[in-house]
């Protein structure tokens, strides 16, 4: 059984009341941290209108822009036994500050080559 639950000031006796319905004979783990805001809907509508405008800039289609752009820019690695292996972050679990950076990144990437992106 997992329990999520958005803590606030107003809501605090509901999670109490949730957590003393547990069964008191099974050794629970609980883990609290600051909740991150994710990337909004507007955040998600102007990244697909800038994969898709920037996409026709360069003649590839708004997917293909979404794994260039990831693949640039939320890159990391992991090695084994010296093999090095990519490893692609997803956009879904980006916050609202983390989106505008990748935005702001993919557009200077794109003013680079010429392309500049009207969000209107």
């Amino acid at each position: 059984m997992t329990i999520e639950y958005d803590l606030t000031a107003s809501n605090r006796t509901g999670l109490n009341e949730r957590l003393d319905r547990l069964d008191p004979t099974v050794i629970w783990h609980v883990s609290v941290k600051p909740k991150k805001s994710k990337r909004s809907s507007e955040q998600n509508s102007r990244y697909w209108k800038l994969l898709t405008d920037f996409g026709k800039h360069l003649g590839y289609g708004s997917d293909e822009m979404h794994d260039i752009c990831r693949f640039k820019f939320l890159r990391n690695a992991i090695e084994i036994e010296g093999e090095k292996f990519p490893l692609l972050k997803t956009t879904t679990k980006l916050t609202t500050a983390q989106m505008v950076d990748y935005q702001d990144a993919i557009e200077r990437w794109a003013a680079s080559m010429g392309f500049v992106f009207d969000d209107v």
